[in-house]
C-alpha cells in the first residue's frame, strides 16, 4: 500500500510539474520569438518571379508518402538593397495538392505582392504574415496529469476510509 501512495502522491505531481515548467518555458520563448510577431513587420512592394507546385515524395522504408508544397519566388527591396525569397509564411508546411495549387493561383508570376520583412534581417521575409501557433501540448499534459492525480488521490483516500 505504501508503494501505491508513493505512486499516487509523488509521481504525477513530479511529471506534471516538469511538463508545466517546460510548457511555460516554451510559451514564453515563443512569445518572444520574432516569428510570432511577423504580422507586425514592415511592408514593402514586391513582384512574383515564379510560382509552382512541388511534389515531395518521402519513403519511410515501408511505404511512400506524397505531399505538395507551393513554391513562390519573389523579389523586393529594402533601403535600396534587392532581395529574393521563396518563404510564403513562417508557418508554411507541406499540404495537399489542391491547397498548394490554390496558393500558387493567388501568386501568378509578374503580379505585385506585399512583402513583410524582418527589420533586423531584411533578407528574411514572408508573403503571408501570421503568428506561428504556440504549442500548448506540454501545458495540456501537465493539466491532465494534475487531474489524474486528483482523481487517484480522491479514490485512494475514499478506499482508505472504507477499509477502516
Amino acid at each position: 500500500m505504501e508503494g501505491l501512495w508513493l505512486a499516487v502522491l509523488v509521481l504525477p505531481p513530479l511529471l506534471g510539474g516538469a511538463c508545466l515548467l517546460l510548457g511555460l518555458v516554451e510559451l514564453v520563448g515563443s512569445l518572444q520569438n520574432r516569428s510570432v510577431r511577423s504580422h507586425e513587420w514592415p511592408r514593402v512592394p514586391g513582384v512574383v518571379l515564379a510560382a509552382e507546385v512541388r511534389e515531395d515524395v518521402s519513403q519511410d522504408g515501408i511505404a511512400a508518402s506524397v505531399s505538395w508544397s507551393p513554391r513562390i519566388r519573389y523579389e523586393y527591396a529594402v533601403a535600396g538593397v534587392g532581395y529574393t525569397s521563396d518563404q510564403i509564411s513562417l508557418a508554411a508546411a507541406p499540404t495537399t495538392e489542391k491547397l498548394a495549387q490554390a496558393t500558387v493561383a493567388r501568386y501568378p508570376p509578374g503580379c505585385a505582392v506585399t512583402v513583410r520583412y524582418c527589420p533586423e534581417r531584411p533578407g528574411w521575409a514572408v508573403l503571408e504574415a501570421q503568428p506561428v501557433p504556440v504549442r500548448y501540448g506540454l501545458l495540456v499534459v501537465a493539466g491532465a496529469l494534475f487531474a489524474i492525480w486528483l482523481v487517484a488521490l480522491a479514490a485512494l483516500t475514499a478506499s482508505l476510509h472504507v477499509s477502516r
